[in-house]
Order: structure tokens, then sequence, then C-alpha cells
């Protein structure tokens, strides 16, 4: 039969009840920061490289675009194809609060056919 000293096993039985408390309060705490997180609205920062036919001021008027939904443009650069002149690769870097704005112009830019998205990547800012 076993005795129960409380100096010797108190304390540790005290140690367990505070790990115990403490992991509670991280998850709690970090549960909060999640939900937190997903109210407060965050600047996303992305790379859109698109593929399209080259003409005078082509860059500036896809940029254009995306501002006219509320995305910024805060750089952009352009290679014309060295396999064909008449094409051009654009990259566009935007900064967006809304994802399914962003994403609906992504769609509807790709959808009619001009242009060709051939890449969106983020960037860890």
């Amino acid at each position: 039969m076993t005795h129960f000293n409380w100096l010797l096993d108190g304390s540790i039985v005290g140690l367990y009840l505070l790990a115990t408390m403490a992991t509670v309060v991280v998850v709690v705490v970090l549960w909060l920061f999640d939900y937190i997180e997903n109210i407060v609205p965050r600047q996303r920062y992305r790379v859109v490289t698109l593929r399209g036919p080259y003409h005078f001021g082509c860059v500036t008027e896809l940029a254009d675009r995306f501002r006219a939904v509320g995305v910024k443009v805060s750089d952009t650069s352009y290679q014309r194809c060295e396999d064909n002149l008449s094409q051009v690769d654009i990259d566009l870097h935007v900064v967006f609060n809304d994802q399914a704005r962003y994403d609906a112009l992504l769609r509807q830019i790709d959808g009619e056919g001009a242009y060709q998205l051939l890449a969106g990547r983020d960037i860890g800012v």
C-alpha cells in the first residue's frame, strides 16, 4: 500500500495541473487569433502573369482593368515572347483585400480569350 505524501506528491500534482491550465490557455489564445484573423481585413500581395497580344498601351490597359475593380497595381513589367513578337508576357504586382473580387476578375479576363493566365503567385510580405 502506498501513501500519498503532500510534500512529495503534491508538488507533482500541482505541476501537472499547472501544465494542463497553461495548455488550455494557449489553445484558447490560438483560437482567438484564428477568429480575429478571419474578421480583420488583410492585404494580399500577388504577382499575376498574363500572356496576350502585344499592342502599344496593352500593359497600361490591363493594369487599369485591375484598378477599376479596386485592386491596386504597384508595379508592372512585360517581356515580348521570343518565338512570336506579337505576344507579350505581362507581370502585374497587385495588392488586394477582397479575394472573391480578385478571383472573379481573373476568371473574366481568362474567359474572354484575349489574355491567358500563366501564373499567379503569392508574395510573402
